[in-house]
């Protein structure tokens, strides 16, 4: 037996992972052609329709790092999250306009490190980040400042 389910509206599954229905079965074939009500549950497939979106707390995102710090110093953590289910929802971590001569972002887990690059102290150093995942849906960019030395 098959039937057809058309829907009126969109079905997004961030908004309903799953929707309950009530449907008339006829059997046109029968010599008693009677309707008979069946509920039927639908499972909404997830897309790839959600950027990431940033988690870090609070905001504005600053840091501060030791002028003399070695390399691999982490300085900050960005944190994304993307309501897609996986594997829509891996997702990557890019600098914007160029790579940073004192500092580098792990694109996997959005470690920001030291290079080793001697810092002025006191100065601030400013980096931008966005997440993206694999279809190409992005993040706001992020600003990150970091002072080396106190805040």
């Amino acid at each position: 037996h098959s039937g057809q389910v058309i829907a009126t509206g969109l079905l997004d599954r961030e908004e309903r992972a799953w929707i309950q229905i009530d449907a008339y079965i006829t059997d046109y074939l029968s010599s008693h052609a009677e309707s008979q009500p069946v509920r039927v549950c639908l499972n909404i497939t997830d897309e790839n329709d959600c950027a990431p979106e940033w988690t870090m707390q609070p905001y504005p995102y600053l840091a501060a790092v030791a002028p003399d710090a070695p390399p691999g110093t982490p300085v900050y953590q960005l944190t994304a999250h993307d309501p897609d289910l996986y594997p829509n929802n891996v997702f990557l971590y890019y600098e914007i306009a160029g790579r940073s001569l004192h500092f580098h972002l792990d694109a996997t887990n959005g470690t920001i490190t030291t290079r080793g690059r001697p810092l002025v102290a006191d100065q601030d150093y400013f980096i931008t980040v966005m997440a993206q995942d694999t279809a190409g849906n992005q993040s706001p960019r992020a600003n990150i400042s970091i002072r080396a030395g106190r805040r």
